[in-house]
Parts: C-alpha cells; structure tokens; sequence
C-alpha cells in the first residue's frame, strides 16, 4: 500500500524529493498519509469516539456538539481547550471591517404594484401576497 512511509522508502530509493512523488501537496496527498502528525490526530479522534462509545452512524456534528459542551473542556492533540482554539481561530480570521467600509442604508424606491413593498405593514403585505396567490387575502389557511 502507497502511504507516507512507503513513498519515503520510493524517494530514498529513486534519489528524488518526496514531494516529486505527490500528486498534491504533502498536507492533502491521499497516498501521503500517516505522517506523525497525522496518526497523531487520528488517534486523539479515535480516542474521543470511544470514550463517547460511539459505534457506526454518528453524525460529526453531533460529535463536535458533544465535544464543545464537555466540562472540563475537551483538549486538543497539543493540550490547547478546543473552544478556546476555536475562539482564536475564528478571531484570527475575522475580516477587518471599519465603519467606513459599511455603506449608508438608503430608501427604497419601491415600485407601483410590486408584489412585496417595504412600506406596508405585515398584514397589509400579507393581503397583497394572498391575493396574487389567489386566496384573497381574508381566508384562514
């Protein structure tokens, strides 16, 4: 089987680079798993699934729930609190938006007939959309 330390093993063999040998880069290659990292990982997964007694059919999200609501918290491969890391991650990627890149909310121009308006109230708007659903708007549904 083509893994991380078979195509080690290749390239010592061919005397090339191993990233010669991948189709992407080492971080995404399928044939290039099992890097430390990796197993590593994979084991803290592992670990977490049957600690929960997981068996087959488990959604990742119902994990990552379960994972984020435990107390203490749950801690990552490197010994970081996971919402702790998410906080951070999402901080860190939080786009730089100042009030001058947020345009000035202006008026509509609505138009004569349009089948929503802004201006009407929400009965009124209902009315109208009952209407152009031809139930006439005074019906109960």
């Amino acid at each position: 089987m083509m893994d991380y330390e078979a195509l080690k093993l290749l390239a010592k063999e061919m005397k090339r680079p191993v990233k010669s040998l991948l189709a992407e880069s080492p971080q995404v290659d399928p044939f290039y798993c099992g890097m430390p990292a990796q197993v590593e990982k994979a084991q803290w997964f592992a670990d977490l699934w049957n600690t929960f007694g997981y068996t087959k059919g488990v959604h990742l999200r119902r994990m990552h729930y379960q994972i984020i609501s435990q107390d203490p918290p749950v801690k990552m491969v490197k010994g970081k609190d996971i919402s702790l890391a998410i906080v951070e991650r999402l901080e860190a990627d939080e786009p730089g938006i100042s009030d001058a890149d947020i345009p000035e909310a202006e008026e509509a121009d609505e138009r004569d007939g349009a089948l929503f308006d802004s201006a009407r109230s929400y009965l009124e708007q209902n009315d109208v959309y009952q209407a152009h659903k031809g139930n006439g708007g005074d019906e109960d549904d």
